[in-house]
């Protein structure tokens, strides 16, 4: 008898981890930090705020979500006193395919597709020509990534990809 409890404990607990920690109609939001900006880099550039960004999906399946996402990114450009100070603005619409979906960790590749805003302005210089300008355009972007669920509504989570950065880490929280 003894035999038979611990037999039907250890497929509990064999059946437990097998389960999927994302369900239809859960709700994520994850906010995410830019480790390697996207949008400016080379000599003279710094970034003057790290790239952030807030996702929010929805499960349609345990293994589609959807949702969207805006994030916002700064950068100086400095030189012989001279330079331009960047704002990148972006949103859209993000898709992603879950490979992996189990009660402690997630393997996704997803994509977005949104709109980012750019304005610059000069800074220094004093010849008394400042001048600002403002892009837009479509804004496309491919990720792949891996959640690591430290509870059942608390991830902790890595993105390499294109879109605001190369490489992002964050957290996420499930509801």
């Amino acid at each position: 008898m003894k035999k038979r409890i611990l037999v039907v404990l250890i497929a509990l607990g064999f059946f437990q981890l097998s389960q999927a920690q994302i369900a239809e109609g859960d709700v994520m939001v994850t906010l995410g930090v830019g480790l390697s900006p996207t949008f400016y880099s080379g000599s003279g550039y710094k970034s003057s705020l790290p790239p952030i960004e807030i996702n929010g999906e929805y499960a349609l399946s345990e293994k589609i979500t959807a949702g969207a996402f805006a994030g916002y990114a700064g950068a100086e450009f400095r030189s012989g006193g001279f330079g331009f100070d960047y704002t990148y603005l972006l949103f859209g619409a993000v898709g992603n395919y879950h490979f992996v979906n189990e009660a402690t960790f997630d393997v996704y590749a997803g994509a977005k597709l949104g709109y980012v805003s750019i304005s610059s302005e000069t800074v220094g210089g004093g010849n008394g020509f400042n001048f600002s300008s403002e892009a837009s355009g479509l804004l496309y972007g491919a990720q792949v990534g891996a959640r690591y669920w430290v509870s059942e509504s608390i991830g902790i989570n890595a993105e390499l990809g294109y879109g605001i950065a190369l490489l992002k880490a964050g957290v996420t929280f499930k509801f």
